[in-house]
């Protein structure tokens, strides 16, 4: 019933948009989660529903900084001034965007280019991320160094469904924090991370396949670069999505693949797997933050299962650390064969 609310919804937002050529806008199909593609005239735009706590100081925010992106020649959808004039809309107390449509799929669901593909186009957005920087933080970001004061403690109780679980998640952030003030994490190099670069995220196409675009900048904010890094590899780490565990290979790779494009300094490699814990743990407090503060919750298996993720990377920090290690020998030796 839900799905199909939202499916009228996005029907209706998309009779806002501008006709061109004389037609009537309609849904095409739903691309996943809370974005639909939508037939314009000849054009296909993307109309995506914003999170609830999105404002219209967010979405501005969001689509500013597509536009200064778009400007480097970087792959990722533009905001289209589709609505009334404007790239955005506010609809039944919630913002909708409109935005261009990249043609593909996700790397997700394809079996080729690999993790070091995907390693590499990261590494060529933080290049066009550096020439494209925000003047300002994004208004709803919540990076690692604040996770302790924007954790909704009580809730999470709740939700992680004891008291030994929420001792676990506390012992973690304390972890997290002792690791990020000896990397002097805020003192690094902060630029407009994607946030969740997964292999979600990143479209593929053409025969073979190739890594085309970037979608989805929800999650984007101004932040250490190596986190954008590990947001990634919490999810594109693991053999499978309902994997607890990361497979070594794969992050090895992803690495490697990184470096090769882009130096990776071997201190900052080596925290990945700090930062990939702190991703686990920032989702955990951004779910249950993000329910409506009046809506009474129980335990939440998705949540209990990123905490099991999160311990996981904790128990194997070593293995992780020295997958990346290697990896950073891997990329020294691509990039010498391309010389």
């Amino acid at each position: 019933m839900l799905s199909a609310t939202l499916d009228e919804q996005a029907e209706r937002v998309a009779g806002l948009l501008t006709a061109r050529e004389g037609t009537n806008p309609e849904p095409v199909r739903r691309l996943g989660g809370e974005a639909w593609l939508v037939r314009c005239g000849a054009e296909l735009l993307v109309l995506k529903r914003g999170r609830p706590e999105q404002d219209a100081a967010d979405v501005t925010w969001e689509h500013d900084y597509l536009r200064r992106l778009a400007a480097t020649g970087f792959a990722a959808s533009v905001p289209v001034p589709a609505l009334d004039g404007q790239s955005w809309a506010r609809v039944d107390g919630r913002i909708w965007g409109a935005l261009s449509y990249l043609p593909g799929r996700p790397l997700v669901s394809e079996p080729a280019p690999d993790q070091a593909a995907a390693g590499a186009f990261l590494a060529r957005y933080h290049r066009a991320a550096r020439r494209a920087p925000a003047l300002e933080q994004r208004p709803t970001a919540a990076g690692l160094a604040r996770l302790r004061a924007v954790t909704p403690w009580e809730r999470v109780a709740t939700a992680l469904g004891d008291a030994d679980a929420l001792d676990r998640f506390a012992r973690l952030i304390g972890d997290l924090e002792a690791g990020l003030r000896d990397l002097h994490y805020e003192a690094l190099e902060q630029l407009v991370i994607h946030g969740d670069a997964t292999n979600d995220n990143l479209i593929v196409d053409g025969t073979p396949p190739r890594i085309v675009g970037l979608i989805d900048f929800g999650s984007a904010h101004l932040a250490p670069w190596p986190a954008d890094l590990a947001a990634a590899l919490w999810r594109s780490g693991r053999p499978y999505p309902d994997a607890v565990e990361c497979d070594l290979d794969r992050v090895r790779r992803y690495a490697a693949g990184y470096h090769c494009e882009s130096p990776l300094p071997s201190r900052l490699a080596q925290a990945i797997p700090l930062l990939m814990q702190g991703r686990g743990l920032q989702l955990i407090s951004r779910r249950v933050r993000r329910l409506p503060p009046d809506q009474p919750i129980d335990r939440m298996p998705e949540v209990t299962l990123s905490l099991r993720r999160a311990e996981w990377l904790h128990a194997h920090r070593a293995e992780l650390t020295s997958a990346i290690t290697s990896a950073l020998a891997d990329g020294e030796g691509r990039r010498n064969a391309d010389d």
